[in-house]
């Protein structure tokens, strides 16, 4: 299995590959674990990349915040960096920005949006998303409409390393979806979203008849 390519641009922002010990077996080799959500929606590429270009800091994950309150207070019991980090600018992001405990290695709006974990944990972890327009070719979605894809991408360090992924699983679900689904729904409230646009039409001409 392959691991994620890496977009740092300055060397001295990276960690360690994270290694396998020596005394796990032979069949805790390096593999990939994958959360990975597709959806489409009415809103453009570009009103669904600021959105989640706010993730972070005060806005928080569009999911319950206590979870990753927890998951940043154990990453502090550790000597990590913790969730309190915050973010440099409130509404844009560029590669190498701090997001929590996020790190920005991708950053293409409209297109392309990458974190990867500086949490502790014995492994190495990404959270992504790539947003497309569709097409007549198109295998998912209709013309006109915004593929949106998410990912969450786990790179296990030894047996210590499945174990936490099969350990944390259980509270993706009551994270990754509602993500999601609420960036979606945020997009879609733009103020230059299709919807928005349809909506507004139709209320003016309510109003005039």
């Amino acid at each position: 299995d392959q691991e994620p390519e890496s977009w740092w641009t300055d060397a001295g922002l990276a960690s360690n590959p994270a290694q396998p010990w020596s005394y796990d077996p032979d069949w805790a080799g390096p593999t990939l674990y994958e959360d990975e959500r597709a959806a489409t929606t009415t809103a453009r590429p570009a009103d669904v990349y600021d959105v989640l270009e706010r993730l972070g800091g005060r806005t928080g994950w569009l999911s319950p915040r206590w979870l990753w309150n927890i998951r940043g207070l154990a990453d502090k019991l550790v000597g990590g960096v913790g969730s309190s980090r915050g973010r440099r600018h409130a509404s844009r992001l560029r590669v190498g920005d701090a997001v929590d405990f996020w790190r920005v290695e991708q950053a293409d709006p409209p297109h392309a949006l990458r974190l990867r974990a500086e949490m502790k944990m014995p492994g190495r972890a990404w959270l992504e998303w790539s947003i497309d327009e569709a097409d007549e070719d198109s295998d998912v979605g209709e013309a006109g409409e915004t593929i949106v894809q998410q990912r969450a991408i786990y790179h296990p360090a030894g047996v210590w390393g499945r174990l936490y992924w099969w350990a944390v699983w259980p509270f993706h679900f009551l994270i990754f979806p509602r993500i999601m689904r609420r960036v979606l729904e945020q997009a879609e409230r733009a103020p230059t979203s299709e919807l928005h646009e349809a909506e507004a039409d139709r209320l003016s001409d309510y109003s005039v008849r």
